[in-house]
């Protein structure tokens, strides 16, 4: 399944996919709406269940996470970032190191940042083709990953279809597990932390469960991508109180892909193997380019953040506990969005309850 970059995946913990009761009978489908499962959740878990257990196996058939296998103390605090939010099921994708795996040819593709080294020195140009070799090995991390998801994905959606066409009923069930497996997926670099920073700059998981689900209740079945949290260039269209529709950003921490866009990333980001492309952004700044086009969301207020490490792809430390927001918050606004919401909804359930008793 993986090209001659990408060693063998390491199924770290056992994978789930999302399996739901649909419209109250025990039917299961692969391509339950989003805003299906969020809504059960909202109507079924406390605030608190909510915030202890984002349920994300419901949410998403493949959760994968990106570590160098190297960074073995990356890999121990994802692991509990992942299991603070009630995350036991998910996939370690083992990082592809540019200044190993990587051919030259690749990561001369990339040319940027020139201006931050004195490629006039032997040092300045070491370090600029470090930090190249860097971003060749998280572009094809990401594109390898999304290629074979992609690929998996279309062979379960072919064996679907012919199993439908011969009426196998046996064959219809397996080939929708599959399908439920590939047809979401969630990926995630071991730097990602999950919850808000405060103005005191800590973390704060308070709220965050319910700002997901209510982000996803109304999450358009049309959706391509879905980040946690990124950088905004153009200024987000707000959709509701915690979903924005946005255009242009980068960082790709944490973000969900949908099957319908597996396809224009692959034709996007397959380029990186073409011998007659001598350039290329890195792989955040290709996605960028064609976000536009397509659906993509942005959970509002960001629920995940860029934990304080030194960058493996620049080498440089990063900004500690790094979280742009899409507008301006702060938790105790938060708290009490949170609190009106919570009062529409008892007063909603209330007046349903009256009904039926009157009834």
């Amino acid at each position: 399944m993986f090209d001659i970059y990408q060693p063998e995946m390491i199924n770290l913990r056992s994978s789930t996919v999302h399996e739901v009761v649909v419209d109250s009978r025990d039917e299961l489908s692969w391509n339950i709406p989003l805003s299906v499962i969020a809504s059960r959740h909202l109507s079924t878990m406390s605030d608190q269940e909510l915030d202890e257990d984002w349920k994300l196996n419901d949410l998403f058939g493949t959760i994968m996470v990106i570590n160098l296998p190297r960074s073995k103390e990356r890999r121990v605090k994802v692991i509990q970032e992942l299991d603070q939010i009630g995350t036991q099921a998910y996939e370690i994708f083992p990082a592809i190191d540019g200044r190993t795996d990587i051919p030259s040819w690749i990561w001369q593709k990339f040319q940027g940042n020139r201006e931050h080294y004195n490629i006039k020195t032997a040092k300045g140009k070491e370090q600029l083709n470090k930090l190249h070799q860097g971003e060749a090995g998280c572009y094809m991390s990401h594109y390898t990953i999304i290629k074979n998801i992609k690929e998996a994905f279309d062979e379960a959606l072919a064996d679907f279809n012919t199993a439908v066409k011969e009426q196998n009923e046996q064959a219809i069930e397996e080939a929708e597990k599959r399908l439920r497996k590939y047809s979401r997926v969630l990926i995630l670099e071991d730097d990602v932390g999950f919850g808000i920073i405060t103005e005191k700059r800590d973390v704060s998981k308070y709220g965050t469960g319910r700002v997901l689900r209510e982000a996803l209740s109304v999450l358009p079945d049309s959706w391509d991508i879905l980040y946690f949290f990124c950088l905004l260039r153009e200024p987000a269209k707000q959709i509701s109180p915690y979903l924005c529709k946005i255009g242009n950003s980068w960082c790709l921490t944490a973000y969900a892909i949908n099957h319908s866009m597996y396809g224009p990333l692959v034709d996007a980001l397959k380029k990186i193997e073409d011998p007659s492309v001598t350039f290329v952004e890195a792989v955040d700044e290709e996605i960028s380019v064609i976000q536009h086009k397509y659906e993509t969301y942005l959970i509002n207020p960001s629920i995940a953040f860029v934990q304080s490490e030194v960058s493996e792809i620049s080498g440089r430390e990063k900004h500690p506990l790094w979280q742009p927001q899409p507008f301006f918050y702060s938790l105790d606004r938060l708290k009490i969005g949170l609190e009106k919401n919570n009062q529409i909804i008892l007063s909603r359930n209330s007046s349903l309850k009256e009904k039926k008793t009157s009834e």
